[in-house]
């Protein structure tokens, strides 16, 4: 790069080296493009924010259609533009019922929507580096996707579940270290306390049910029948919920371990349904992935290993298996409201964490 600089400054082309730098892949051209229309209509000094209220209930009151114009979602000469064409620039279910998700779309401040471009056009230029030297796992947190790429290829699409607004999955970069087969579910310790305990004090069958057993601090199974259940509270809990292996565990059969503060994986679920939802903020913070087992498979040296043992299922007595990967991709978990989908088109998507109030 310092050489590139140099030449470039020399032979006074510092301008066409920042052009053959960039990306060139077809989502990038629309980040540009958008910032481009964006940009004319704020420097336009005739131009005023426009609200509409929650209650409208047509997509030709006057000025809605100027909005989609300023947004780039329609060309001047369109005079025909569908709801469910609105919808699906939003990421929302195209059910042609104008909802107030869709007037809250249309509401955000353009300079909102600048600001959104502007930190979705720089993340994808760093994840366009990153890429070319390793695989890369890139999470969307609002448009719940997953991809993976590699060099200039995307090797993988999937729809994720990432966590409630009340307990959101957090954003983090860092490098995949292990699959896990058959992984137990250690219940974080808050979750434990004040959803699990009660239900448990409320019906000591919950834990056979749940295939839930007791850890004391060193590690060792306890018996239910040993632990006084009506004294235990939030404060006084000292124990580690553990979930055994099968096709009820919350993790599925696989997670992938990567080094993170927040205590977050990747890993499979037994709630496919699911992911048949247009929006899928269900989790404690953790990311589901749909295509967990093809995820795994990909970035596993052992493919055939992985491969047979996903295929022959678990044994009475199994354990987890853990795979170390030796490639180490990289894994970024990002929010950016504005986003390519799974065909590549650039769409808006909703500000489920609220990181941008809509009274900017």
């Amino acid at each position: 790069m310092a050489r590139l600089l140099a030449n470039s400054f020399l032979q006074h082309q510092f301008g066409e080296l920042l052009h053959q730098l960039e990306p060139r892949d077809s989502a990038y051209q629309q980040f540009k493009a958008l910032i481009a229309i964006i940009h004319r209509q704020l420097a336009d000094s005739n131009f005023k924010e426009t609200r509409f209220p929650r209650k409208l209930t047509d997509i030709h009151e006057p000025g809605f259609m100027d909005r989609l114009y300023q947004l780039g979602a329609m060309r001047a000469a369109d005079t025909v533009f569908s709801l469910k064409q609105i919808q699906k620039m939003f990421g929302l279910l195209a059910d042609g019922v104008l909802s107030t998700s869709v007037i809250d779309a249309v509401n955000v401040p353009l300079k909102t929507r600048q600001e959104q471009l502007r930190q979705a056009i720089n993340c994808y230029r760093w994840i366009q580096c990153a890429q070319q030297s390793a695989p890369s796992v890139i999470v969307n947190i609002p448009s719940n996707s997953l991809s993976v790429y590699f060099k200039d290829s995307c090797l993988l699409s999937s729809r994720v579940i990432v966590g409630k607004p009340s307990t959101p999955t957090p954003t983090l970069c860092s490098r995949i270290q292990a699959i896990v087969l058959y992984p137990y579910w250690y219940v974080p310790h808050k979750i434990a306390v004040r959803e699990l305990l009660p239900r448990i004090k409320a019906n000591i069958s919950y834990l056979e049910d749940n295939q839930l057993q007791i850890l004391s601090a060193s590690g060792r199974i306890i018996s239910p029948a040993r632990i006084n259940w009506h004294e235990m509270n939030a404060a006084n809990f000292p124990y580690t919920l553990r979930q055994n292996i099968g096709c009820d565990n919350s993790m599925g059969v696989i997670k992938l371990d990567f080094e993170s503060p927040y205590g977050v994986y990747l890993h499979d679920t037994p709630q496919k349904g699911l992911f048949l939802l247009k929006q899928r903020f269900f989790s404690h913070g953790c990311v589901r992935v749909e295509k967990a087992d093809t995820l795994a498979r990909l970035l596993s040296s052992e493919q055939r290993i992985v491969a047979r043992l996903l295929d022959a299922g678990p044994a009475v007595t199994q354990k987890p298996i853990t795979i170390p990967l030796d490639t180490r991709p990289w894994i970024y978990i990002f929010y950016n409201i504005v986003w390519p989908d799974e065909q590549g088109l650039v769409r808006f998507f909703s500000d489920s964490y609220h990181h941008y109030p809509l009274n900017n």
